[in-house]
């Protein structure tokens, strides 16, 4: 899967400072392996992804400095400060580029001014990553980046069951393969012997990390319609391509000693319809059994008294039986 990363550049206001990118004439963006070797696309983290610059300011009569940042997604290899930069032998500029990616960029009053400007950087670890456009955007130009690492999934589904037993949780993430859905709907049919007592809804923010492996992080709360009909829980996501966590929250009907539960959910769109792996819960009651005998006057005949005792908590169960 190809993951597209979409940048917007930015320029800070300050006096002085230019807040426009209209000078700048060409924007390219290449990939290189770690041993400078060329790509056509970000597949390691330790990739370099250089940017390239080339601006035309024509005739200046005074020195003329703008601003711009890297993409948010990259980390800085190398900061500079106030490095001289040259058209030839001549002097034509200077440039800052400081840990956090911003650019300052001077270029010296003359005629028919022309500067060419280069950046590299590596992909950010846990850099949030979403899919949507080609193109990285400053000013007038664009280029794009292709981004090429770990597969996520379309739904997957796990269960997880209280201490005591009363509450079962199951979580669905979709979408972590930020694929592009249509008209998205959630289905989970819980099973008999629980009742639904919450449903929860987050973005999931899929995050890049060393080796080119995603993980996720909650983000914000939604609220998508939620639908609960006989335990059949639907969640309406529309069109996107985000990813998301739904969190059901179940509460156990009957009080049986011991219960498992499993179930699989499924993820409906236009393009395709997907059903997670089976999720399993299961709970067991803890039981302690005591054994008392008691002998009759005669001496010939023991009584014992069994004692079953089911523990749990806002439940005691008792339940003896007497055996001659």
């Amino acid at each position: 899967m190809n993951i597209i990363f979409s940048f917007s550049s930015f320029q800070s206001q300050a006096s002085a400072v230019e807040d426009t990118l209209s000078d700048l004439k060409n924007f390219e963006l290449t990939v290189q392996d770690k041993d400078y070797q060329p790509k056509d696309k970000v597949t390691s983290i330790t990739d370099i992804i250089k940017a390239s610059y080339d601006f035309d300011f024509g005739n200046l009569d005074a020195d003329r400095t703008i601003t711009f940042d890297l993409p948010e997604q990259v980390q800085t290899i190398t900061t500079y400060k106030d490095e001289d930069i040259y058209e030839g032998t001549k002097k034509v500029g200077k440039f800052t580029l400081t840990k956090d990616g911003k650019v300052t960029l001077t270029a010296y009053k003359g005629r028919n001014v022309k500067i060419h400007f280069e950046a590299e950087s590596t992909m950010k670890p846990g850099a949030p990553i979403e899919e949507g456009t080609t193109e990285i955007v400053y000013g007038s130009q664009a280029a794009d980046l292709v981004v090429d690492f770990e597969k996520g999934a379309e739904i997957t589904k796990a269960a997880k069951a209280s201490q005591d037993g009363e509450t079962f949780t199951w979580t669905i993430d979709v979408n972590t393969s930020l694929s592009k859905l249509t008209n998205a709907t959630v289905t989970d049919t819980i099973p008999a012997g629980l009742k639904v007592k919450d449903v929860q809804v987050n973005e999931l923010v899929m995050k890049l990390n060393a080796g080119g492996s995603l993980s996720s992080e909650l983000g914000a709360a939604v609220t998508p319609n939620v639908t609960n009909t006989n335990n059949n829980v639907s969640v309406a996501l529309g069109n996107t391509s985000k990813a998301y966590r739904i969190v059901i929250t179940t509460a156990r009907e009957n009080k049986t000693i011991a219960a498992t539960y499993t179930n699989v959910a499924k993820l409906s769109s236009n393009e395709q319809s997907y059903e997670s792996n089976k999720a399993t819960a299961t709970y067991k009651a803890t039981v302690d059994l005591a054994k008392k005998g008691t002998l009759n006057e005669a001496g010939n005949e023991v009584a014992y008294e069994v004692t079953f005792i089911r523990k749990e908590i806002n439940c005691l169960q008792v339940v003896r039986l007497q055996i001659f």
